[in-house]
């Protein structure tokens, strides 16, 4: 199985999954490396770093495609996890730009996240 297959399966099992969990799905370290995910255009919004190219692309094709989406998520959901960034908390996401970055904690769901969003009309 493909990391896109076992990330998203593993999404579609938990549902709500932080970074830290998909990091450490193949083994605790392995899927480390110098690899960041930001918001397309906002690059002062962080959604997590350390990861591994690999990851970094597998999960960019997975939301891209609609296979996940990402929700806001407490910093308190990755502390539980084991894991936080050394970044400020960004308060204020839609509003103006940050001059530095800031972290944005999010967990992915299964789905393109439409599904919701049809449901609640």
């Amino acid at each position: 199985m493909s990391l896109t297959d076992d990330i998203e399966a593993f999404v579609k099992q938990r549902d709500y999954v932080t970074f830290v969990e998909i990091q450490n799905l193949r083994g605790r370290g392995a899927l480390r490396g110098d690899c960041g995910l930001e918001i397309p255009g906002r690059e002062d919004l962080v959604l997590w770093g350390g990861m591994s190219d690999e990851l970094g692309e597998a999960l960019d094709e997975l939301i891209r495609a609609g296979r996940i989406h990402l929700v806001p998520a407490s910093r308190l959901t990755y502390l539980v996890d084991g894991g936080s960034m050394r970044l400020p908390l960004a308060k204020r996401p839609m509003g103006k730009p940050y001059k530095k970055p800031h972290w944005l904690p999010c967990c992915l769901r299964p789905g393109s996240g439409k599904e919701v969003a049809a449901a609640k009309r």
